[in-house]
């Protein structure tokens, strides 16, 4: 009986719905509320479909241009609940990704604990100045002094601020990873500063198996903590045949000494 039940005010507007949840009418009149019973009004749409005959009294010319003759509209996938993941997107980012767990759709995790989350951009953003000893995006020296280095007084020349996306003075990757850049990361395929072939063979190269050629580049190139002529495999290298002086040695200029620094006062002056 359509002349029978109330609905509470704020209401109006709620659908009618048949046995196969389909929305097959809508409440078009009544005043009541819980405190006065009084009859609402729901109306068909297949009753008003062509009533009165004319455009002004139907809803079919103005619901139904393609001629359908369709007067319900479906609410739920035949048969209810799921069928993959799609099906339970809706379509938030901040909300997390919906999915579809047998016949019910599951909610999603949130994407950002704790951050902030931009539901325009679909980013986290990270807290600012939340004391976690990393200077973040959106972090700097100034606003944010217990995560980000800096130092701002004294001679100009010498200041520096951790977030003014300007990697300089005493900031480095590992200090200041948003201005100079993520740290080397043994295994990238990419060779960064400070790795080399004996720490990081895999992005730097196979390091050489003998420092035999190399014996004057400063650098202990076979991995074996010997450096140069110090190395074993540079004995026969000429650039190991020297005859200059140690450190200590009595010494009357620069070039008598391995380390070409002579100094001293009057006629006593030694190798450094």
């Amino acid at each position: 009986d359509w002349d029978l039940g109330t609905t509470e005010g704020g209401s109006s507007g709620s659908p009618l719905y048949n046995q196969d949840h389909q929305v097959i009418g809508q409440l078009h009149g009544g005043y009541a509320s819980c405190s006065s019973q009084t009859s609402d009004w729901y109306g068909k749409l297949s009753v008003s479909w062509t009533g009165g005959g004319t455009n002004a009294t139907s809803l079919e010319p103005w619901l139904d241009h393609a001629g359908t003759g369709q007067t319900s509209v479906n609410t739920l996938v035949p048969g209810g609940g799921c069928g993959s993941d799609p099906e339970c997107d809706d379509g938030l980012f901040c909300n997390g990704a919906e999915t579809c767990n047998g016949t019910s759709c599951t909610p999603g995790a949130d994407p950002c604990p704790g951050e902030d989350c931009d539901e325009t951009a679909d980013v986290c953003v990270p807290v600012a100045c939340n004391n976690n000893g990393t200077c973040d995006a959106g972090e700097d020296c100034i606003i944010c002094p217990n995560d980000c280095i800096g130092k701002q007084n004294g001679n100009p020349n010498r200041q520096y601020c951790c977030g003014d996306d300007t990697c300089e003075k005493s900031e480095d990757s590992n200090n200041c990873a948003v201005d100079c850049g993520d740290p080397a990361t043994c295994g990238d395929l990419v060779c960064d500063s400070p790795e080399d072939s004996c720490s990081c063979p895999g992005d730097c190269g196979a390091a050489p198996t003998s420092e035999d050629g190399l014996c004057a580049d400063g650098v202990n190139n076979d991995c074996d903590a010997t450096t140069d002529c110090d190395d074993g495999d540079c004995a026969g290298d000429t650039a190991c045949d020297s005859t200059c002086l140690d450190a200590g040695a009595v010494c009357s200029s620069n070039k008598d000494c391995c380390s070409n620094l002579c100094k001293g006062r009057g006629g006593s002056k030694t190798c450094q």
